[in-house]
């Protein structure tokens, strides 16, 4: 994860605010997996014209470099990227984005720009005290354990979305996306 600095949020907000705007913004939609009503393009150009490509891109770079070190790669060896698909996912109350991988790379990431307090707007008597999971990206790798005092595996990761955060996995790793209530979009 990734906190990304408030220039380059506001840069991107201001980047995908207007393909939002524009009707000729190519919809991506239908190669997604998500119960969304607005997912647009994103060209590389469009992040190199809002000034952002060189960090996402040493982003990446940065990330591939860790991992491969840890798995006995030398430090020394050269790590090449390039982002070759990227989208708007714009998301509003009911939506939401079901169990998936993503085809055609081998790196993937998420990153929150617009984030609405959607905790607590549920008023289910049963559920007061749980975990409230609206709006959260989860990585469901494993059936998570229930057992008391685990500490071998969690069995998933659960992130609860914050402005400027910016999560890099792997490709092949399965991910959800719960829907909220209430007002605000989640982009």
């Amino acid at each position: 994860h990734i906190e990304l600095p408030e220039e380059v949020v506001v840069n991107l907000t201001k980047m995908t605010d207007n393909l939002l705007k524009n009707p000729n913004t190519p919809s991506h939609g239908q190669h997604l997996a998500g119960v969304i009503h607005n997912e647009k393009y994103i060209y590389q150009q469009d992040f190199i014209d809002a000034g952002v490509n060189d960090m996402l891109e040493g982003c990446v770079r940065t990330y591939i470099h860790q991992s491969a070190t840890l798995n006995g790669v030398p430090q020394d060896a050269t790590v090449e990227s390039q982002i070759n698909s990227a989208w708007i996912v714009s998301q509003y109350e009911n939506e939401y984005n079901p169990s998936h991988n993503h085809t055609g790379c081998e790196i993937s990431g998420v990153l929150y720009l617009k984030v609405p307090d959607v905790k607590g707007r549920r008023k289910i008597t049963s559920k007061e005290g749980k975990r409230d999971n609206d709006g959260d990206i989860v990585f469901p790798y494993m059936s998570e354990s229930q057992r008391e005092g685990e500490v071998l595996s969690k069995g998933m990761l659960q992130v609860a979305p914050t402005r400027g955060l910016m999560l890099i996995f792997p490709s092949w790793l399965i991910h959800q996306v719960y829907p909220f209530i209430g007002e605000g979009e989640r982009r």
